[in-house]
């Protein structure tokens, strides 16, 4: 292991990493990141080369994922894919275990998440297997829902008939709604008020503060907000978030006020954003598919399950 070392690596050593890895999503993107407290880098090298990257996102002596973050964890370099089998497994066995050492001596609680490109955590699940007393790695699978190539695709046409049937029916409501620029205090009242009832205060203040933080960045390149209000009352009614890597588009907020949602909003405010998609996209990535509800009503939009892998101390 001695030809392997670390370091605490800068926005542009890690994004230099991050712009030609097979892992890079908008989530672990350094120039997206450092507009972010308490972030750090941490650069793994055999040698001279630098193979490996996985920013972290420190809250005291825990090491947390971010409100509305996915994939939070490492990135490999592109020439992870120039690793024969033969060594692969070696290579990244090596890799994880500085991580590891690191990690553990420095913090108490730890949480992160695999890219879906990323399936091996077989390393995490044997670390501390001998040791009987010793704390474990706990590995949960995840979901998402993906829409892979929606820009050359009839998306409507994947939909389930009740999605189809709610986007026809809803050209009765449409002359009633214009589209809109909403600011900040909109989605978040349209958004905690119909869907959060129970939070504590210290809680409503993190999602709103993360919340403004991506808000600002989904204006400012690294996303589109879309949004509705009625014509009549000037009410905002629906809004969503995306955010862009070069790869996928990510859907990182999608909110209605409860009447409006009966009438089928949602899935018709969701198609006019897949009729902009630009074929540029290979994914459209709903971010989460991991209960009954929310699973069933993203993939009734035609999108498959991918599986992930969040991983806590």
């Amino acid at each position: 292991m001695s030809k392997f070392n670390f370091e605490i690596a800068d926005i542009e050593i890690a994004f230099q990493v991050w712009k030609k890895s097979p892992n890079r999503n908008i989530f672990n993107n350094p120039k997206f990141l450092r507009n972010f407290e308490n972030i750090e880098f941490i650069l793994v090298k055999k040698g001279d080369e630098l193979i490996c990257c996985w920013p972290i996102c420190k809250k005291k002596a825990s090491m947390v994922i971010p409100n509305f973050f996915y994939y939070f964890g490492p990135y490999w370099s592109k020439n992870i894919k120039n690793i024969p089998f033969h060594s692969l497994l070696s290579t990244t066995k090596n890799v994880y275990e500085i991580y590891i050492e690191y990690f553990t001596k420095n913090f108490d609680n730890i949480n992160f998440q695999f890219h879906y490109t990323l399936s091996d955590v077989r390393t995490f699940d044997w670390w501390n297997f001998d040791n009987k007393r010793g704390k474990n790695f706990l590995i949960k699978p995840k979901y998402t829902a993906l829409i892979e190539n929606p820009g050359r695709k009839n998306i409507s046409s994947i939909f389930r008939y009740v999605r189809r049937y709610e986007i026809k029916n809803f050209k009765t409501y449409s002359s009633k709604i214009e589209k809109c620029n909403p600011m900040l205090k909109d989605i978040l009242d349209l958004y905690l008020n119909n869907y959060f009832t129970d939070l504590d205060s210290n809680k409503l203040i993190e999602i709103e503060k993360d919340l403004s933080k991506i808000f600002e960045l989904a204006k400012n390149g690294f996303g589109e907000i879309e949004a509705y209000r009625e014509k009549n009352s000037k009410k905002i009614i629906y809004s969503s978030i995306c955010l862009n890597d070069d790869f996928s588009k990510h859907l990182i907020l999608t909110c209605a006020e409860k009447e409006w949602r009966k009438n089928g909003i949602m899935a018709w405010a969701l198609n006019e954003v897949f009729l902009k998609i630009e074929n540029k996209y290979q994914v459209f990535d709903f971010n989460g598919a991991n209960s009954p509800r929310r699973g069933d009503d993203k993939h009734s939009y035609g999108a498959k399950e991918k599986l992930f892998f969040e991983i806590e101390y």
